[in-house]
C-alpha cells in the first residue's frame, strides 16, 4: 500500500526562494526563515482517502517575531496556541510510520525547512526519516496541466483541478488542498499498487 505524508509549513519570515532553491536542507536560509506553523496528513493513495489532518502552531522564542506578510499566522496565534517542539516532533514521527512518500506543494522547500527546524530542536532523526522518502510535488505534477508548463500556485492548481479552495497560507488549509490535488493528479493506475 502506498501512503503519502502531505506536509506544509508556514515560516515566521518571508523567504527569498532564490536564496535557497536547489540548496541542501543545511543551508542557512532555511534556518533563518523560522517555523511558525506546520501541518500534515496522510493520504491512502489506493483509496484516495485523506486521514489524520494535524496542525501545530509553534511558540518558540528562538524563532523570533513573526513578520511574514504571506502567512495567515500571527504572533498572537503562536503565543496562545503554540506547542512544544518535542510534542510536534513526536507527533510527526508517528505520522511518518508506514508512509512510503512525502508530498506537498513545493515539497522540497517544506522538507528542507522542517528538517532544519527538527535538527535545531534536537530531533534530527525525524528529519532524516522525512528526507529518506521519495517526493511527490503537487507543484511539479501540476505544471504538466498548466499553459506553458508553469509552476502553479496552490489555489490556482485547486481551481484547475476543481478542488474546493480554503483560505491559503494557513498550513492546515494548505495541506488539505495539496492532499486533494495529489489525489486528482495521480492517475488511478498510479494510486493502486
Amino acid at each position: 500500500m502506498r501512503h503519502a505524508l502531505v506536509i506544509d509549513t508556514e515560516t515566521a519570515r518571508a523567504v527569498d526562494f532564490r536564496s535557497v532553491r536547489g540548496r541542501p536542507w543545511t543551508a542557512p536560509g532555511y534556518r533563518s526563515c523560522g517555523l511558525a506553523q506546520v501541518a500534515w496528513c496522510t493520504v491512502d493513495l489506493a483509496r484516495g482517502a485523506i486521514r489524520d489532518v494535524t496542525s501545530a502552531y509553534l511558540n518558540d522564542p528562538t524563532e523570533g517575531e513573526i513578520h511574514n506578510p504571506y502567512a495567515r499566522v500571527s504572533q498572537e496565534l503562536c503565543d496562545e496556541l503554540g506547542q512544544d517542539p518535542a510534542h510536534v516532533a513526536a507527533s510527526l514521527a508517528r505520522a511518518l510510520e508506514g508512509c512510503t512518500e512525502v508530498s506537498g506543494h513545493n515539497v522540497a522547500f517544506d522538507v528542507c525547512v522542517l528538517s532544519s527546524w527538527l535538527a535545531a530542536k534536537g530531533f534530527p532523526e525525524v528529519g532524516e526519516r522525512l528526507r529518506s522518502l521519495p517526493t511527490l510535488c503537487t507543484m511539479l505534477l501540476g505544471a504538466a496541466r498548466t499553459p506553458g508548463g508553469r509552476w502553479p500556485k496552490l489555489v490556482a492548481l485547486c481551481e484547475l483541478l476543481g478542488v474546493p479552495t480554503e483560505e491559503a497560507h494557513d498550513a492546515r488549509n494548505d495541506v488539505v488542498m495539496a492532499a486533494k490535488c495529489l489525489i486528482e493528479l495521480l492517475p488511478p493506475s498510479e494510486q493502486v499498487e
